[in-house]
């Protein structure tokens, strides 16, 4: 099989030749054009995988009906009026579209998408004709997760357009566990969903670092064009959350925690992940135990609890305690 992206760059160029004016390409030819738009030389062998691709591949289902003439030394497409880009969508490609606009269509709430929620609507209609049937009744052996409303997403609209002009930000932001608001000046970097809830990452300039903000407490925002704006050269968001779990970032090394999970239980942690960085280290009819390695976070010890008795916390001794210590607290709201 060959690989996707590259191929399909090919075929458009050989498609692109052989629906041109000019009606036979030697393969010399078609082989020099691909390197002149693609800067990529490729051999004979390669070539012809293509052209037999082309004609014979059911994966990819051109079916094109390329002809070499010995008499004019050239290839071409015996039926003038062909060309790739007029196949149309097969029932895979349709399923595939269907389920794609079922994902996009349970965000036209939000309101920076307002303006895409006709173009969802637009490929629902589309749908509908090109299969002569009702979408929605259709789609709805696929229930998805709703993305409920949450407080702070009408900022969404200018948070983006902020990142997308490198513009320096006032929010008013009031923390859970503060009595005021209080105002930063942030050069915004990131918006990050997690849970449902979104948050913005950006530099703070009093504090000269970047911090997490929810969107959820944030009551006011106001672009200061007066303000300079600090790029960010280095913020990587990969890297940056690459030991962390959830939002909530620590400027400190991450460390090995080992969880004992119920055999049961790790059959859920075996097909979906903790972590990147999961390693299981025993597999076994009394315990399914992995290692992670992560930054100790609010989201980590949430995680952790929400097995409750399905799991135990083998190391480090820190995090072990703490929800130890979280436990005996809960039982005793219920002796109480």
């Amino acid at each position: 099989m060959p690989d996707n992206k590259s191929f399909h760059t090919r075929v458009r160029i050989i498609n692109s030749c052989l629906t041109s004016v000019k009606r036979y390409w030697t393969r010399e030819e078609l082989i020099e054009t691909i390197y002149e738009r693609t800067g990529k030389r490729i051999g004979v062998r390669t070539f012809e995988g293509d052209i037999h691709d082309m004609r014979y591949n059911t994966y990819f289902n051109y079916d094109a009906p390329i002809e070499f003439s010995k008499e004019k030394g050239g290839y071409c497409y015996t039926d003038r009026d062909y060309s790739i880009d007029k196949l149309p969508l097969t029932e895979h490609d349709l399923q595939s579209l269907a389920f794609a606009t079922s994902v996009l269509a349970q965000y036209k709430g939000i309101t920076i998408l307002n303006d895409f929620a006709g173009t969802i609507d637009k490929l629902i209609n589309l749908l509908n004709s090109l299969k002569q049937t009702d979408y929605e009744s259709q789609a709805a052996f696929v229930d998805f997760e709703k993305a409920p409303y949450s407080k702070g997403s009408e900022h969404l609209d200018v948070l983006v357009n902020a990142i997308k002009s490198n513009s320096t930000i006032n929010l008013i932001y009031k923390r859970f566990d503060a009595a005021d608001n209080k105002a930063h000046l942030v050069c915004p970097y990131l918006l990050k969903e997690y849970r449902n809830r979104w948050y913005l990452l950006g530099h703070v300039k009093k504090e000269n670092k970047i911090k997490t903000f929810a969107l959820d407490r944030i009551s006011e925002v106001q672009a200061v064009s007066k303000e300079p704006f600090i790029n960010a050269k280095d913020f990587s968001a990969e890297l940056y959350f690459k030991n962390t779990i959830g939002v909530t970032y620590h400027d400190i090394k991450p460390v090995d925690v080992v969880l004992s999970f119920s055999p049961m239980q790790g059959n859920y942690i075996k097909t979906q992940h903790l972590h990147q960085t999961q390693e299981i280290l025993t597999d076994s009819n009394k315990e399914f135990r992995i290692k992670i390695n992560v930054v100790p976070n609010y989201e980590l010890i949430s995680t952790i609890l929400s097995y409750g008795a399905e799991v135990k916390v083998v190391s480090p001794p820190s995090i072990k305690n703490k929800i130890k210590k979280m436990a005996e607290d809960t039982l005793k709201l219920y002796n109480s």
